[in-house]
């Protein structure tokens, strides 16, 4: 493979040093925002070009929190580099060694408002949208005039070839929040301030994201071993009560499936049995809770 880099200085305009602690978050945080940029700069340029991208540090400085890393793309072999630099320089008209770095600084500061925006609930209030919308639009229109797109269609791309939208949420909360408690703080990407972070973007970004989970789940276990705690020997869906020992100490209801011997089960005081187990996620705890057993065959314990 051949690498390509591109230098990038990020400045928080804090006025209080940012802990140590905080800055680890936001690199944590870039690492995740800067897995996305290979699928855009593909999207946006040269499909498939890019193969993967690797973050590294070159300094950080304490004050106004400063951090310069580099960002080493992959791409396939040397020729489909000049192939995707040719393009890109094609699109923007621009034939300034600095270009990549331009885009690039572009299209990260792109999706870190973006993420900015996938994380806010559900019920953020609408003050909280309307000012990330504004901030992002600006980022979309820059990049967009760059690259000679409409911003619509820069949008879109932008909507579209993100894969993991979860992740860059995490990434993005973790990024801006040393700038969390400096009020009046903004995120300058490469000292241009067309690819600012303003300050009431990064105060709308919520404290952590936590992904939403699924309602319920089903996970498949072999050989599990079960506890009878109560038989229905005229009906294989309803009266049957069982613990997993190891999954919950609690009875929950047990679905026998239809081929089950319903007699020969009853006569049993604990089994060996394959079996799907049904959970819910409970939003108070925080933590899926059982409510349902498929006990699909069994063997007696030996």
């Amino acid at each position: 493979m051949y690498s390509f880099e591109t230098v990038h200085h990020i400045e928080y305009t804090t006025r209080e040093a940012v802990p140590v602690t905080e800055i680890i978050k936001s690199l944590q945080g870039f690492d995740k925002v800067v897995r996305e940029l290979p699928n855009l700069a593909n999207a946006l340029v040269l499909d498939g070009a890019i193969v993967k991208v690797e973050l590294y540090v070159q300094e950080i400085a304490t004050g106004s929190l400063i951090e310069d890393f580099i960002l080493r793309f992959f791409f396939k072999d040397e020729e489909g580099f000049h192939a995707w630099i040719t393009t890109l320089r094609e699109k923007t008209g621009m034939e300034n060694s600095k270009v990549a770095t331009v885009v690039i600084g572009g299209l990260l500061t792109g999706a870190l408002v973006y993420g900015v925006s996938l994380a806010l609930p559900k019920d953020a209030p609408e003050a909280a949208t309307a000012t990330i919308n504004g901030n992002q639009n600006n980022v979309i229109h820059f990049v967009a005039e760059t690259l000679n797109v409409t911003p619509d269609a820069f949008r879109q791309i932008m909507e579209t070839s993100i894969r993991d939208k979860k992740m860059l949420a995490q990434g993005a909360v973790l990024a801006v929040h040393p700038a969390k408690s400096d009020k009046e703080a903004t995120i300058v990407v490469d000292n241009n301030e067309q690819t600012i972070i303003e300050a009431k973007t990064i105060q709308a970004a919520p404290e952590r994201f936590d992904p939403p989970q699924p309602e319920s789940k089903v996970e498949e276990f072999s050989r599990a071993f079960i506890q009878i705690r109560a038989t229905d020997l005229d009906n294989e869906k309803q009266g049957w009560r069982c613990i997993v020992p190891g999954l919950s100490e609690s009875r929950v209801k047990m679905v026998l499936d239809p081929t089950v011997d319903r007699t020969k089960l009853a006569r049993e005081v604990s089994v060996m049995a394959n079996i799907a187990v049904t959970s819910k996620f409970n939003p108070e705890k925080r933590q899926y809770q059982m409510t349902e057993v498929f006990l699909r065959d069994w063997e007696p314990v030996k």
